[in-house]
């Protein structure tokens, strides 16, 4: 017998927007982050590890969203390149429909690297691949 308890998060629960915005993005499309961290084991005498070493940390971050939404973006950037818009935090929020809790994670210090567009024929909407750098994501604020 299953076992059902409830709605699980689905991505109609999902909100995108940079700190400056006044709504979110309605052409969100999908995002993708994580920010793994450089580790490896370390070795005294004999074969195996005695301890870790941990590096760096380098956020990854994808955000893909509809060309009207870049295009309102690049109207709002300095002089019409993505890669010129100031430092802002971009804010991922997830509301779940049953508990109404809602959470947020926050990718700091947002820049965005790439202003492309690709058009194929026959495509019925143009969506948008950003590859943003950050230092920092922070997890579940509430």
């Amino acid at each position: 017998m299953a076992y059902v308890n409830g709605r699980a998060y689905d991505a109609s629960q999902v909100q995108v927007k940079f700190a400056g915005m006044n709504k979110p993005f309605a052409g969100f499309k999908s995002i993708s982050y994580d920010d793994p961290q450089e580790m490896e084991m370390n070795f005294g005498i004999g074969n195996e590890a005695v301890s870790y070493g941990f590096g760096n940390i380098t956020p990854e971050v994808t955000l893909t969203i509809t060309a009207d939404e870049v295009r309102e973006l690049i109207d709002s950037s300095p002089n019409g390149r993505l890669q010129d818009r100031p430092l802002e935090d971009l804010i991922v929020t997830f509301q779940h429909p049953n508990s109404n809790r809602i959470v947020t994670d926050i990718i700091k210090f947002c820049k965005i690297r790439n202003t492309p567009m690709e058009i194929n024929q026959n495509d019925k909407e143009f969506e948008v691949e950003l590859d943003i750098m950050s230092p920092q994501i922070v997890r579940g604020q509430r």
